[in-house]
């Protein structure tokens, strides 16, 4: 009978040019943000009136906020944040001054509509930090007190998310802007200031400035820059 067909050669493997990427998949929220910028804050409680001679309150803000859980195009996270702000005043013939810290963990849900915009939502429970100075001609020394409260933030934003790019499960670092508008909220803070003066100084008085509580409570709006890791 006729011969038999000799066998085929063994495929070579394909080169690395020639092998596909893993897809893609769904866009997704995932990563590690790192954020700073800008806040300001609108307080209409009485007791600001004696910092400020409009009710805004500037500052900046920084935080970074780890997505540890995600599910399709929902993220889920918690991280650490940080805001600072202050104001004074010269109504009333005395100069007065105020520094607000806000110390939260931020605990955050992004939703990736595409790949290049989210909308994220947050909430940031914490601490405040109140120290407010007081200049009189009459005191020998500056006046100051400060003071701890309980601190809230609510907020919600889009997010436009620029530049990286995915293979399988590995993504590059990515630019993130986001906007946001959001409710804060502390307990009122009592500052009675006295004079700041060394203990050996006699002169003067030590008598306290009741200046009354201040509550930093109010809307705000935030606009931040950062990254995703």
């Amino acid at each position: 009978g006729a011969p038999a067909a000799p066998p085929a050669p063994p495929a070579s493997p394909p080169d690395d040019g020639d092998r596909a990427e893993a897809p893609a998949g769904p866009p997704d929220a995932k990563g590690i943000r790192v954020s700073l910028g800008a806040r300001i804050a609108y307080i209409p409680t009485s007791g600001f009136d004696l910092y400020a001679s409009n009710d805004a309150l500037a500052g900046f803000s920084l935080d970074a906020v780890d997505a540890f859980w995600s599910k399709g195009s929902l993220a889920l996270g918690a991280g650490v944040g940080w805001d600072v702000a202050g104001r004074s005043s010269g109504a009333r013939g005395v100069d007065t001054s105020l520094v607000a810290h806000r110390f939260t963990v931020p605990l955050e849900a992004r939703f990736a509509v595409t790949r290049f915009f989210w909308i994220v939502g947050r909430l940031a429970p914490g601490a405040a930090y109140a120290r407010a100075e007081v200049k009189d001609g009459s005191s020998p020394a500056d006046l100051v007190d400060d003071n701890w409260g309980f601190a809230l933030d609510a907020s919600v934003g889009p997010a436009l998310v620029l530049g990286g790019s995915r293979a399988g499960t590995k993504r590059t670092p990515r630019f993130i802007v986001m906007p946001e508008l959001g409710f804060q909220y502390t307990t009122p803070m009592a500052l009675n200031p006295s004079p700041s003066r060394d203990r050996e100084d006699v002169i003067g008085s030590d008598a306290r400035t009741r200046l009354g509580d201040v509550a930093l409570t109010g809307v705000f709006w935030r606009l931040t820059a950062g990254m995703v890791f």
